[in-house]
């Protein structure tokens, strides 16, 4: 399969394409793992607020989708933590339970898809 690709004439000159190869998706894996570990919160808050806005739009129209989005966005982000700085005084980050939350969404979201 590799060698349909290019990877013959790389071997034929000595170059190592196994250990390349394998290498090369270490670093990647590396980099996705970061990059997700980062925007891990925003984008859970994402999916939670697009799956709310549709849900209360009953519409797919993006000129409906996106300020209502936004504005649960915002809504759910001051609310949150108003209620855990003033209301609970914790002094925990809201990322933690919106990272709680999106990965609940998330998991039903695909046993919903997958039910279909």
């Amino acid at each position: 399969m590799w060698r349909r690709w290019g990877a013959i004439r790389p071997a034929v000159w000595g170059f190592d394409t196994t250990g390349c190869t394998c290498s090369c998706l270490c670093i990647i894996a590396a980099l996705v793992s970061v990059s997700t570990a980062l925007v891990g919160p925003i984008a859970f808050l994402g999916l939670l607020v697009t799956s709310l806005a549709h849900s209360l739009m009953q519409s797919h129209r993006h000129a409906l989708l996106l300020p209502a989005s936004a504005l649960i966005a915002a809504i759910v982000l001051v609310a949150g933590q108003t209620l855990f700085e003033r209301l609970l005084q914790l002094q925990s980050s809201l990322a933690i339970v919106i990272e709680f939350c999106g990965g609940l969404l998330f998991i039903l979201l695909l046993l919903k898809g997958k039910l279909r």
